[in-house]
């Protein structure tokens, strides 16, 4: 059976009514929900008619939104931060109730290294530059305090909540070097200086690597003269991040021992999770240190994003995460609702049927609370016709 299943924030349930948009989800053709549970900053627009008495705009720091249970970070001395305007509430409850009673899946939507507000928190967890620069919004998943945090974070809504999966977003390193804030950059980099910018080398990255006998200090220097000659150069290299590695033994080790660990951290999070685990396919290998082929063992299933126009891109996703996953079976792929990514409903009508026709038994719509009412039509017009054929 084909299924559809659609990303949501909770105050999109709670402020329009969990039952009004439960229902109306089914009612375009969606089988489950996908809550945000821990998510990065966020600042929202909501246009949706039913919300035309509230504000319009939604603001909130890197937040937890349900009530953490202490038992399970005792290993960490982080802790998720819970939303302000949650207090004692916990709307996680209410929500798994009024899912049950319809019949639709529960999915957690968990939100791993992403998080600004966590990093100023607690700036000894977040990525470093070889430079020494913090990245002000991801946590490094490497350290061992964020590793046991989003193990106990996965433990604990696994556990005490009704969901029949975690879905894992950002759990490894920033390979794209996303930030917040406005960044100002006077020469582009090419896909070299990218990776090599966005290896971590904070304190628990360069100790694990020298416990594992890497020679961290060596690459060090060489991500730093690489670096600086690229400002001077002012041009990037031709070379590819591929034949980089390769081409020097240090920093290959270095890149081989962050895969090996990230891949641990990931069995750890499975280890205790009580429910399926759902992981967001990460394509770039070097800059996330995310292996998804040696790790495909872990997951029952994974979600490839296609926000774009172009339909070539669902078959070329599919066909790689296919290949590393041993057939369709597993799938999901990430579609944006809403223009620039689906102009117009033909357009995202046709990127749902491309995604059934090439055997993928779900999609996953994003976004619920950020696509205009218009949209939820173009969806459930979308949906009709691969939910009548199963």
């Amino acid at each position: 059976m084909f299924s559809a299943y659609m990303w949501c924030y909770p105050w999109d349930l709670l402020d329009e009514g969990v039952d009004r948009v439960l229902d109306q989800m089914q009612e375009i053709g969606a089988e489950g929900v996908c809550v945000a549970t821990i998510y990065h900053s966020i600042e929202h627009l909501r246009m949706h008619a039913a919300l035309a008495d509230r504000p319009r705009v939604y603001r909130q720091p890197g937040a937890a939104y349900f009530q953490p249970d202490p038992g399970k970070y005792a290993g960490t001395r982080l802790r998720p931060i819970v939303a302000d305007w949650l207090k004692s509430r916990n709307p996680l409850v209410q929500i798994g109730q009024a899912c049950a009673d319809r019949g639709m899946d529960l999915r957690s939507w968990t939100v791993c290294c992403h998080n600004s507000e966590m990093v100023r928190r607690r700036p000894d967890v977040a990525i470093k530059t070889v430079f020494g620069d913090v990245n002000p919004t991801w946590m490094c998943p490497l350290n061992p305090d964020v590793g046991e945090y989003m193990r106990g974070a996965v433990e604990d809504l696994s556990g005490n909540y009704p969901f029949q999966a975690i879905e894992l977003e950002s759990p490894a390193f920033n390979a794209a070097r996303h930030y917040h804030t406005h960044i100002k950059t006077g020469l582009p980099p090419g896909p070299v200086e990218q990776f090599l910018m966005s290896l971590c080398f904070c304190e628990s990255c360069r100790q694990g690597a020298r416990d594992a006998d890497v020679d961290v200090e060596t690459v060090i220097r060489s991500v730093q003269a690489d670096l600086e000659e690229w400002f001077e150069r002012a041009t990037p290299s031709d070379e590819t991040v591929e034949a980089r590695v390769d081409r020097d033994g240090a920093l290959g080790a270095f890149v081989r021992w962050r895969t090996e660990q990230l891949s641990a951290y990931l069995r750890r999070i499975r280890s205790t999770c009580q429910c399926d685990l759902i992981v967001y396919a990460e394509r770039d290998v070097y800059g996330s240190a995310f292996d998804l082929s040696d790790v495909a063992g872990e997951f029952e299933g994974v979600v490839g994003t296609c926000y774009s126009p172009e339909t070539e891109l669902i078959d070329r996703t599919v066909e790689w995460l296919s290949g590393t996953m041993g057939g369709t079976d597993r799938l999901s792929i990430g579609l944006m609702t809403y223009p620039p990514a689906s102009t117009e409903a033909p357009v995202l009508v046709r990127h749902v049927h491309r995604v059934a026709a090439l055997g993928v038994p779900s999609v996953h719509l994003y976004h619920y609370g950020i696509m205009p009412d218009a949209c939820l039509k173009w969806t459930q017009q979308a949906l009709r016709k691969p939910r009548r054929e199963g």
